[in-house]
């Protein structure tokens, strides 16, 4: 057994590392380590940067291969971080645009859907507080590799909803955005370029995999009820949207500079450099149930009904 001083020397050595993933082997599970090398995380997503990070150092990426015990012990040896934001969504909903507008401040780490957190999610044999946990260990090692002027840590996590409800407890300090849009949309806007978990279904299924996780979602959504959750529709994340963002996730002391690059980050697609207009699509290719219709429409009631938090989207 080691010393509890290697132990904290070993958490000493990782600091500067990001962990990047988790996988099985042997049925154990190891955590991949990257180190960060001064890289900023403004992509659309966590792997991007990942990407560029192994692309920069080429061969010289340094990468370190741990057992799954080296990443929980970044949450015994050290306090506890309380990340400023969580971004919860359903798919096609502008949670990206959202994220990349919170990285022009360059004291937020916006982590854009991490693929560790990914695989714990889809690690079948860890038990649900085993991956909590490892979630908690996890956002400790990314604060311990955080470059200087960063004071902030902000995660959007993918598609998993079922994690908002537990991490509203671990967390009950954290904000959390809950980001949803008109199911029509979402419908439309998925099977008209479908992403790859959709791709691996077959045409058929598609529509009905995407109703029954919206309903899931939005059912879930429409319990998160509390002071630090605020519900929001697509339609109102603009660049008028800005200044209520920014009181609510008590972003303090941002420069004129910053604001300006917030504030234009509205003008493009959230995941490239393309300037559009903003506007709501119209099209529809696919016939939505009436009960995921009721469902939103509760959900807009619920939003409607919690604290203010933002101003009414634009009608039509």
């Amino acid at each position: 057994m080691r010393s509890k001083a290697s132990q904290q020397a070993e958490t000493a050595e990782l600091s500067t590392f990001l962990p990047v993933r988790l996988f099985k082997k042997n049925n154990s599970y190891f955590v991949e380590w990257l180190r960060r090398d001064q890289i900023k995380f403004t992509d659309p997503f966590f792997g991007q940067t990942v990407d560029r990070i192994r692309s920069k150092g080429g061969r010289r990426a340094v990468k370190i291969v741990t057992d799954v015990d080296s990443l929980l012990k970044f949450s015994t040896q050290t306090k506890h971080t309380c990340p400023a934001a969580f971004i919860f969504h359903i798919s096609r909903c502008g949670s990206t645009l959202l994220s990349q507008v919170l990285s022009q401040d360059s004291k937020n780490l916006v982590l854009s859907e991490p693929s560790i957190f990914n695989d714990i999610s889809l690690a079948k044999s860890l038990s649900v507080s085993m991956k909590l946990a490892l979630f908690v260990a996890a956002i400790e090692a990314f604060k311990a590799a955080m470059l200087d002027g960063e004071g902030r840590i902000i995660i959007k996590f993918a598609s998993s909803t079922e994690w908002l409800r537990h991490l509203q407890k671990i967390y009950p300090k954290s904000k959390f955005l809950i980001v949803y849009r008109e199911p029509v949309a979402v419908i439309d806007s998925n099977l008209r370029g479908p992403p790859d978990r959709l791709l691996r279904l077959p045409k058929k299924d598609r529509r009905i995999k995407l109703i029954e996780s919206l309903e899931y979602q939005m059912k879930v959504f429409a319990k998160s009820k509390g002071p630090s959750a605020a519900l929001l529709n697509y339609k109102q994340i603009r660049a008028s949207f800005l200044p209520e963002l920014i009181q609510f996730l008590n972003l303090k002391g941002l420069s004129k500079s910053t604001l300006v690059a917030m504030r234009s980050r509205f003008d493009f697609y959230s995941k490239s450099n393309e300037k559009t207009l903003w506007r709501e699509e119209k099209r529809a290719i696919a016939k939505v149930p009436r009960e995921i219709i009721k469902i939103y429409r509760d959900l807009e009631r619920v939003r409607r009904a919690q604290e203010r938090f933002f101003s009414e989207p634009p009608r039509g």
